[in-house]
């Protein structure tokens, strides 16, 4: 089953998309394995994604990044956002 993964705001420039598909591995259950598979040689990708600022959403619930997850449908990667 594939995972769409979504990079919202700036980080769509880091991914170089604003969204993929991908199968994970079953040993990918947890924000911070997510990140380290996904940026396995993209340093840029890596600094965007490991801001502290930024947030995980997986199945539309925002999680930690050291929280388990099983089989998500979508995971979100969100930027801070401000306004006001």
């Amino acid at each position: 089953m594939s995972t769409r993964i979504l990079f919202l705001g700036p980080l769509r420039e880091a991914a170089g998309a604003r969204e993929k598909r991908v199968e994970l591995p079953s040993e990918i259950s947890t924000g911070a394995a997510l990140i380290d598979w996904l940026c396995a040689g993209d340093s840029d990708l890596r600094i965007a994604l490991s801001r502290p600022s930024v947030r995980l959403c997986v199945d539309q619930a925002i999680i930690s990044n050291d929280a388990a997850f099983d089989h998500p449908q979508e995971i979100a990667f969100l930027p801070a956002f401000s306004g006001g």
